[in-house]
């Protein structure tokens, strides 16, 4: 088994001491406020290894597929900078994430292996936007709240990976894929899929609680922890557990769930890994504790596999992680295509018309637009309208159909498609521009790429013939 991030935690929470006294309110007053538009996250790889080592390894190797660099280290720098750009392409954030990467030694045998280690390097509280008082957040999350970066003068998640990947006494049957876009060749580790996990645990899929002894971090709950609930013997959130049950529920194996809603609306996809009572999904709670993977990760029981496991599998999804995100806060983009059409530039008055309206959405994450609205006041000049909405690929419309004007709610899936089908009749003694929009309302917490509108046009005659038109052949 390849563990992701073993003893991740401890790591972790030993650089997080020293951010406290920046999380303190009276500091945080002192920052000028910025406001700026959603953003797609831009996140920057700060490479610390030395000259010759690691993401600098001159060593020359072939290209592979996706990645066409020809020396070891920039090869992983751009399979690094691959899975950066995944979750840069889905978060929301004015302020850039800047990464300390490294590949270094990391615990391993011929068996077993920590492939990397990664967390945020600070954690604040009780700042100006913080949208909860006395609650820790991992400080990418933080600046981004803010619209500032809060802790300028220091990169936001630190990231370590194993380097002896492949090499005798450690894996030797396996070695490390730097394949971007496409699966991993058997045999090998994918060092994309890997980066991406550990980059999860860094913008928020982690506890700071000690589940050691179930302590909240310096006396603050945090970020994450007051979505923890565990479901025996009465469902009970981590907030309300006293430091003794949360160390119990870090040991209660298939009992300890995730409440958030986001998570919740799409959890309907697994065929294992719900709890059996409560539906919720079941968070790692393994017996004895493993420390630095317990509570932090989504149960293995999971399927499909999720990428936030702690042990790396094959064919992971994102889309629980993705929600899970947007549970603790996290604003993120999708491109959610609009469009509507009659499919004719000109009609004429009195006749029946129909409009095809479309929403599709095309990622760049997994997340699925649940509940979105759809609204279009149809022209008083249509009479008679009546609407039928369909999806396909997982798709659901709110309403199946309806008459007048549309005011339903959809739920679409990566890749899924809305279809709406409108037909009404053009009033007779209407001529000139027949303008129709369509308006999509996106939760707060997602934000679309594209135009979240389309409008149709079409130009009506009134259908009486006259003179340009009796003698339009020249012919009397």
């Amino acid at each position: 088994m390849m563990d992701v991030d073993n003893k991740v935690l401890p790591r972790q929470k030993r650089g997080l001491a020293s951010a406290i006294l920046i999380g303190t309110a009276t500091v945080l007053a002192l920052w000028c406020l910025a406001i700026s538009q959603a953003l797609a996250a831009t996140i920057v790889v700060n490479n610390i290894n030395a000259a010759g080592e690691g993401f600098n390894d001159p060593t020359v190797v072939a290209p592979v597929t996706g990645n066409p660099e020809t020396t070891l280290g920039a090869q992983r720098l751009a399979a690094f900078q691959a899975a950066a750009d995944e979750w840069g392409a889905m978060l929301v954030s004015p302020v850039t994430i800047v990464i300390n990467a490294q590949m270094t030694s990391l615990p391993c045998t011929t068996n077993s292996a920590v492939l990397g280690s990664a967390g945020p390097l600070a954690v604040l509280r009780d700042f100006v936007s913080a949208p909860l008082p006395s609650t820790w957040f991992p400080v990418a999350l933080a600046n981004a709240f803010e619209g500032d970066d809060l802790d300028p003068s220091d990169a936001d998640i630190g990231a370590n990976f194993n380097q002896d990947i492949g090499t005798p006494g450690c894996l030797q049957s396996l070695g490390w894929s730097y394949v971007i876009g496409a699966p991993a060749p058997a045999g090998t580790i994918p060092f994309t899929d890997t980066v991406i996990h550990e980059i999860g645990h860094g913008v928020g899929f982690l506890t700071f609680v000690d589940n050691t002894t179930g302590e909240l971090f310096f006396g603050f709950s945090d970020h994450f922890t007051r979505f923890l609930l565990d479901e025996t013997p009465i469902p009970t959130l981590w907030n309300d557990l006293g430091d003794a049950g949360r160390k119990a529920s870090a040991v209660d194996t298939g009992e300890l769930t995730w409440s958030g809603p986001e998570v919740a609306n799409v959890a309907g996809f697994l065929s294992a890994g719900r709890h059996a009572t409560s539906g919720r999904v079941r968070m790692y709670a393994p017996n004895p504790l493993a420390p630095g993977s317990s509570v932090s990760h989504w149960d293995t029981i999971l399927t499909p596999n999720e990428i936030m496991e702690p042990s790396l599998q094959s064919n992971n999804e994102k889309r629980l992680t993705n929600h899970l995100m947007l549970d603790i806060g996290w604003t993120e983009m999708v491109a959610l295509a609009v469009s509507k059409t009659d499919g004719q530039t000109s009609t004429t008055a009195g006749s029946e018309t129909s409009y095809t309206i479309t929403l599709t959405n095309n990622g760049p994450g997994d997340i699925t637009v649940v509940n979105a609205t759809v609204n279009d006041t149809m022209a008083e000049t249509l009479s008679s309208v009546f609407w039928t909405c369909a999806g396909v690929g997982g798709a659901v419309c709110g309403n199946a159909n309806g008459s007048g004007d549309i005011n339903t709610t959809v739920t679409v899936p990566l890749g899924g498609v809305i279809t709406i089908t409108v037909n009404a009749t053009i009033s007779a003694d209407f001529s000139g521009t027949l303008s129709n929009t369509v308006t999509v309302g996106l939760p707060a917490n997602i934000q679309n790429t594209l135009s979240s509108s389309a409008t149709d046009e079409t130009t009506v005659t009134d259908g009486e013939m006259d003179e340009d038109d009796i003698f339009a052949d020249g012919f009397e």
